[in-house]
């Protein structure tokens, strides 16, 4: 995609092997680039890339969800950052936001969406030939912005509640200040509630009992336990790859491999 924007901008373009900070080849002369969240985390923990960071004029983030600390740190910047939303399916992003200035989604001219019976999110454009796109995308549209909940493949069913782990995670980075690349909430199965809610987090950590109180989720929304993993998954836009964690640290069985006739 940045490819294709250069060419359509008519611009320059500086390619280099995919690295956490690529701020440490970013050339003075760059003036645009596109991040994932997990990258933005490593480039404002160093003092030097940070000053790299900000010395761009627009950065795009994409690929994952952006903790509320790390939002802070970017409306103090000189760059105009936009977070967008989109899928492989739809070729790039669909709609976009200014961080620091809209806290929804804004579609892009052309892009017709709308919800299922369950809230999924369908969309329909030039790109889908016309045809509504079905995603598992949980979503609340107002006019023409959109605000992602989560996924209905995500949720936990836990005694006959849903609880969705998007909000919860992004509760307890809100109240705690953990980076989200760090923890997450999934299901796993239960002999009383189907499934329980279980809190994961990297061994990074520490110990529990440095661990900060997390009291504010009441009742059913409260995970029932909490685990330390020594090794995540992750995507390669650096989101957490929740089956494939579970399934790597022996926690679910690993699906079998499909054979060929």
């Amino acid at each position: 995609m940045q490819l294709a924007r250069s060419r359509v901008w008519c611009v320059p373009i500086t390619v280099s092997e995919p690295a956490a900070d690529p701020m440490n080849v970013c050339p003075e002369t760059a003036t645009i680039t596109s991040l994932t969240p997990f990258q933005l985390t490593r480039i404002l923990a160093s003092t030097d890339s940070t000053a790299k960071l900000n010395a761009l004029r627009i950065v795009l983030i994409g690929g994952g969800s952006i903790d509320a600390q790390t939002e802070t740190k970017l409306k103090g910047m000189s760059p105009e950052f936009y977070h967008t939303y989109g899928m492989t399916e739809t070729y790039s992003h669909i709609a976009l936001r200014r961080i620091g200035y809209e806290t929804g989604y804004r579609l892009f001219p052309g892009i017709e969406v709308k919800n299922n019976a369950s809230g999924e999110l369908l969309i329909r454009c030039e790109i889908t030939s016309g045809k509504w796109l079905e995603t598992h995308d949980i979503v609340r549209i107002e006019g023409e912005f959109l605000y992602p909940v989560g996924r209905t493949d995500d949720i936990i069913n836990s005694g006959g509640l849903k609880l969705n782990p998007l909000e919860l995670e992004h509760e307890i980075s809100q109240h705690t200040g953990w980076p989200l690349h760090l923890f997450f909430i999934a299901g796993i199965p239960d002999p009383v509630l189907g499934q329980k809610a279980v809190l994961f987090l990297a061994n990074e950590f520490g110990e529990p009992d440095q661990m900060s109180d997390l009291s504010f989720l009441q009742g059913a929304r409260k995970p029932k336990e909490i685990r330390f993993l020594p090794k995540f998954a992750y995507t390669d836009t650096g989101k957490i790859h929740r089956n494939k964690t579970l399934v790597i640290n022996g926690i679910l069985p690993a699906e079998p491999e499909s054979r060929q006739f």
